[in-house]
């Protein structure tokens, strides 16, 4: 009867054990779900530069991508995060502002910190100031214009403002015909180093003035254009409308041209009329044969662009100015050349004022 009793009780114990161990095996499997042990395994490291800042890191298991990051450590407000898991992480934060520290944390999928950083932005803190002071000189943020800018295809209602930077940075122009109230804006979202600026709703025989702008909304520089009276086709090739007096006026190229800057793929040739005209440019690579045409703005100062060119090749051309379609009254200039650059040299440029 004893030996009946000791193995009920023995047998009483190694099932108590066994559930106390299931127990602990369950809350044990419930925790590691919880606390999420994927450990970064290299980084974070920061790729960062004026406006954007690329932060990347490796896990040794698959998790989120989730980072929280701002200007004020303790009030992390912005986040960037990719849907899925992964073990090669990496999120590019945007529209920052130059010279600022910022504050970032690695988050895991239950909104724990895995590991946090600071990184500092490229350029000058002055940038983000919120100044619009409206100076041109455009070197606060430490971005240049190298090119420009340069209003293209200008017609009675609509006109292009062209122009490249250095580095990458806003597309943002406002522009109208007070220069104190400038009550339009051209913009397009995101950065670029080769810019466009769509200018519409204009008015023909109008002088319209402009302003490129910074991220923080202050002056990079600034400038102006002339629209072509109404009734004129378009900018390069304006209509005759009839019997009209402009029909038979001269007109002559009193300065120029000349390749204000090349590159191994383009040219800007420039040049200035003594009457509002056509800008067109015959050019080719045999100075008996200029069959190919570039076409620019129409005013009395000129400047048309020249794109795919071949490098370190010699390229010949003259230029055409007409107050009028189909007259027979074009200045042309002789035939001048210039040489594209060879890949990995610096442009050329002339210093040229209209």
């Amino acid at each position: 009867m004893r030996l009946k009793l000791s193995i009920f009780a023995l047998s009483m114990a190694l099932t108590t054990w066994g559930f106390a161990q299931t127990n602990a095996q369950t809350t044990s499997d419930q925790n590691s779900k919880v606390n999420d042990n994927v450990r970064i395994v290299s980084g974070p490291t920061v790729d960062a530069n004026d406006h954007s800042a690329s932060i990347s890191w490796k896990t040794d298991d698959l998790s989120s991508t989730f980072v929280r990051y701002g200007t004020d450590k303790n009030n992390m407000s912005k986040d960037e995060r990719h849907s899925g898991g992964a073990r090669d992480h990496n999120v590019t934060l945007s529209e920052l502002q130059p010279g600022t520290k910022y504050f970032f944390a690695i988050m895991d999928s239950k909104g724990n910190v895995r590991k946090e950083g600071e990184f500092t932005t490229k350029g000058s803190a002055s940038a983000s100031s919120g100044s619009n002071s409206g100076s041109s000189g455009g070197a606060v943020d430490n971005v240049r214009i190298l090119d420009g800018p340069r209003p293209q295809n200008v017609t009675p209602n609509t006109a292009t403002i062209y122009w490249r930077t250095d580095d990458m940075a806003a597309s943002d122009v406002k522009y109208g015909l007070d220069p104190n109230n400038l009550d339009r804006r051209a913009y397009e979202r995101g950065g670029a180093r080769e810019h466009t600026a769509e200018l519409t709703n204009l008015e023909g025989g109008k002088t319209y003035y402009y302003q490129i702008l910074r991220r923080d909304g202050s002056v990079r520089t600034s400038g102006q254009l002339s629209t072509p009276m109404s009734g004129t086709a378009n900018a390069t090739m304006p209509s005759t409308g009839g019997a009209q007096s402009s029909n038979t006026a001269t007109v002559n190229v009193n300065r120029g041209p000349v390749p204000q800057y090349v590159n191994q793929n383009t040219a800007v040739i420039s040049w200035s009329t003594d009457k509002q005209s056509s800008s067109t440019v015959k050019y080719g690579t045999d100075p008996n044969n200029l069959s190919q045409t570039a076409t620019g703005n129409w005013g009395m100062n000129h400047q048309v662009q020249i794109q795919g060119l071949q490098p370190s090749t010699t390229y010949y051309y003259h230029v055409e100015s007409s107050p009028a379609e189909g007259t027979g009254n074009v200045a042309t200039s002789g035939t001048a050349n210039f040489q594209t650059v060879a890949p990995g040299q610096q442009a050329k440029q002339q210093s040229w004022h209209f």
